[in-house]
């Protein structure tokens, strides 16, 4: 499907540099320019591409007022 074969960058948070989004790993709660509050790491963390797309399908996004509440920003 387009979805598997689409290509998807981020910048990661540790240096800037653009990387594979469905290779990166991620956290939440940081600012974001989207207000997702979504980062992207290259190095292991806490959250994959798909656990992320999943959230953001749900409305677990920094945007959501619960979810900004139990991160506590």
């Amino acid at each position: 499907s387009w979805e598997n074969e689409a290509k998807i960058y981020i910048a990661n948070i540790e240096d800037g540099k653009f990387i594979d989004a469905k290779k990166a790993y991620y956290n939440i709660g940081k600012q974001t320019p989207m207000d997702y509050g979504f980062s992207a790491y290259k190095t292991k963390n806490v959250l994959t591409f798909d656990e992320v797309k999943m959230k953001i399908l749900r409305g677990e996004t920094m945007q959501n007022p619960l979810i900004k509440q139990q991160i506590g920003r």
